[in-house]
């Protein structure tokens, strides 16, 4: 058994160590205005979101999810994924992916996003 704090951390930035490192690149809140969105797109690394305030929608091949401040969506590599603000407040969110560094992450977006 784990003890508490033995699993991978999330710490700020880039510049991550190595292969072996039990760190997730953990990245700034993003913000999505009222009506704002990040397109849809996929990356085969696995992916986690916290939204930290605000609501809309994640959609996940195809299928869409209501998140709201406290929400954690976690992202399975090669799934096509966005988040889209859909009120008038500000949402805010973090990401986080399951690769050493963000460097590793190649993104492809879909046509219709």
């Amino acid at each position: 058994m784990e003890r508490p704090g033995s699993g991978p951390r999330l710490v700020p930035g880039s510049d991550q160590p190595g292969p072996d490192s039990d760190v997730l690149p953990l990245h700034r809140p993003r913000r999505a205005p009222p009506s704002g969105w990040l397109g849809r797109h996929r990356h085969p690394q696995a992916e986690v979101y916290h939204v930290l305030e605000g609501s809309g929608v994640v959609v996940l091949d195809g299928t869409e999810h209501s998140v709201t401040g406290g929400s954690v969506v976690f992202i399975p590599g090669d799934t096509e994924h966005g988040i889209r603000n859909t009120t008038d407040q500000l949402l805010r969110f973090v990401y986080a992916f399951a690769t050493d560094s963000i460097e590793d992450v190649v993104y492809r977006f879909s046509a219709d996003a």
